[in-house]
């Protein structure tokens, strides 16, 4: 139903509601006018609201692990919320705690494709990190129907804190441009984890781009994209000259989410270039009091965007010739949430992710990993969550050599603003 339609209807609540107050006396009558005028005005605030949640992030809600919320503090506030300009904060601070009981390769995330096969697989380690806190805030004109968005964390630097960029975009009706999620990935299906880099096998890239969303109807939607190609070559150096084409259909309804994205894109190392493809089907399903997320990608030429491999040089390999060959990438994951009450739930993942076998690679490089997880967490109240989550990997190479190891992970969060 668009807003014409709404605000038709409230008028027309309104005109029905008038109806038995000829009969109240002037003061009596004034004193019920004023009461519906306000009613009305905060009917039409929230569907404002509404309209406003809707569009806030074209690939999808704001991320949020845990299931935080994106918390907002209005400064300065509005006259009824549509005019001027309305700023929102929203943040938190976690602090994770990290016991490895075998060398995992990357100790503040769980990457699965860092597991060394080779060695060095029996090393615990403890320690702590808060790099997931974020901040973050909206500027948003009421006026001219357009929206800023920024927030950082600290994981630019896996040896310290360094401010890391995760949004930086603004908003004119349905056109987005800066930097965010691409439109490849689709965060509302990511499970809800305490570890921050989640199933290996998911598709999970911040890039710069432009994105046009069309809404088809109240629950569908596609959505056009051009992207940072940034090339990643294996054996050679990657020469990005057109940007990735991304189209994505989005449907949302009462059950869920389900959405189709497609990326095309152009490989080259400068002297030699091949086009590569992938897909990928995710979505949301509640189900008998369980949340079902899950997601499948396929194709050639993608791994910039998975997860597991990203930033690897698995997009293609270059062979002795100069020819650049696509290096075909599949898997998948399937999440389930329990609720067993309020504000206590369950989340268990599985995950598995496969990379095509390849002469022109090292016999240590990636084949193929498993991602498991199993959690608790506890809502103690609007603001502060805890939880525990254990996670288990397998990582295997190009020659077949294995490696395994477990994690245990705690945390706490506190949400500032909200």
């Amino acid at each position: 139903m668009n807003k014409t339609i709404r605000l038709g209807a409230l008028i027309a609540l309104a005109g029905l509601a008038t109806t038995p107050l000829a009969h109240a006396d002037d003061e009596d009558l004034n004193l019920r006018l004023e009461n519906l005028e306000r009613q009305v005005l905060e009917l039409k605030q929230q569907i404002d609201d509404r309209e406003l949640e809707n569009t806030r992030n074209p690939a999808g809600r704001a991320d949020t692990i845990s299931r935080l919320g994106s918390g907002s503090a209005a400064w300065p506030p509005t006259a009824g919320g549509n005019s001027g300009v309305e700023v929102k904060a929203h943040g938190y601070i976690k602090l994770d705690g990290i016991y490895d009981f075998h060398a995992v390769g990357n100790r503040d995330q769980f990457v699965t494709a860092s597991i060394p096969t080779r060695g060095g697989g029996d090393d615990d380690h403890f320690g702590f990190h808060a790099k997931q806190s974020r901040i973050g805030v909206d500027v948003i004109d009421h006026d001219s129907g357009s929206r800023g968005a920024l927030e950082v964390d600290w994981f630019g630097d896996s040896d310290g804190y360094q401010l890391q960029l995760r949004h930086a975009y603004f908003q004119v009706s349905r056109l987005y441009a800066g930097y965010g999620f691409s439109n490849f990935m689709d965060i509302d299906a990511f499970p809800d984890t305490l570890d921050n880099e989640g199933p290996g096998a998911s598709a999970y890239r911040l890039q710069a781009g432009v994105l046009y969303r069309h809404p088809l109807d109240e629950h569908n939607a596609l959505l056009f994209s051009l992207e940072d190609p940034d090339t990643e070559l294996y054996g050679g150096g990657g020469d990005s000259n057109a940007p990735d084409v991304v189209v994505a259909y989005k449907n949302e309804n009462d059950r869920g989410h389900l959405k189709l994205s497609l990326v095309g894109r152009r490989l080259s190392d400068g002297s030699d270039s091949r086009l590569a493809a992938a897909a990928g089907l995710t979505g949301t399903v509640a189900l008998g009091g369980q949340t079902l997320s899950f997601g499948g990608y396929t194709g050639e030429g993608f791994a910039h965007y998975l997860s597991d491999i990203s930033d690897s040089g698995y997009d293609a390999v270059v062979d002795g010739e100069g020819d650049v060959e696509p290096l075909r990438a599949s898997g998948g994951y399937l999440g389930v949430t329990h609720p067993w009450s309020d504000r206590l739930r369950t989340t268990l993942v599985a995950g598995n992710l496969r990379l095509e076998r390849n002469d022109l690679l090292a016999d240590d490089e990636f084949r193929s990993s498993r991602y498991g997880s199993a959690n608790l967490v506890w809502d103690y109240n609007d603001r502060l969550t805890t939880g525990i989550e254990v996670l288990r990997g397998r990582n295997r190479d190009q020659q077949g050599e294995t490696g395994y190891a477990t994690r245990v992970q705690a945390s706490l969060t506190y949400v500032f603003l909200k």
